[in-house]
């Protein structure tokens, strides 16, 4: 159910992600340098990195990305009008050729954590729109994923997990990623789905 595309992994999102309440759950490693020096000469939004974007049937997106002024994960979302209200960038630093924990959680609070250091926006959900035919669309270009999480609900993000996500009644897709680190073409647990189809 997830293919490779051009470069990016792609998740259908029906089923797995709920824009009004849930989280998401990731490891990932950039294969660029966070603390590279910029060419002044060249607009600072061409060192933007996008590595996640999901598009609504109402034309409004959400987007996580690598935002070279933070030189950390950012998360925005895109109204069909052009606006976006939600800007909401990670504390700290991404660390150059390490593996960070990433945790997204949305509801009555939208939250980004990046290795146990977190930033919240009083909003409510994320999109607007069916996701009915939409995907996550992860970008492989200039990141490596692991270990990825969808769940039903807002998860605490207290802390840096310490051992491999576990399944849970909440879970509607753990992937381990265990192929020589690369992403399957089935979720490794889909337990909310297991009496349905593609199982």
């Amino acid at each position: 159910e997830q293919d490779r595309v051009q470069g990016a992994l792609e998740i259908p999102a029906e089923g797995h992600l709920d824009p009004r309440r849930g989280t998401l759950e990731c490891w990932v490693k950039p294969t660029f340098d966070p603390g590279e020096q910029y060419d002044e000469a060249r607009p600072r939004h061409e060192y933007n990195r996008q590595f996640l974007a999901l598009t609504t049937a109402a034309d409004e997106v959400f987007i996580l990305y690598y935002n070279a002024d933070t030189r950390n994960l950012r998360v925005v979302t895109r109204k069909a009008d052009g606006t976006y209200p939600v800007v909401l960038s990670a504390p700290g630093k991404l660390p150059a050729g390490a593996w960070s924990y990433v945790g997204l959680s949305w509801g009555d609070r939208l939250r980004l954590d990046v290795n146990g250091e977190v930033a919240q926006h009083a909003v409510k959900g994320t999109v607007e729109g069916s996701v009915g035919r939409s995907a996550l669309r992860f970008s492989l270009a200039d990141f490596q994923l692991d270990e990825l999480r969808l769940s039903a609900v807002e998860r605490p993000l207290t802390a840096v997990p310490e051992s491999p996500f576990a399944p849970d009644g909440q879970t509607l897709l753990l992937d381990h990623f265990d192929q020589a680190g690369r992403p399957g073409r089935v979720p490794a647990v889909r337990p909310r789905h297991r009496d349905r189809r593609d199982v």
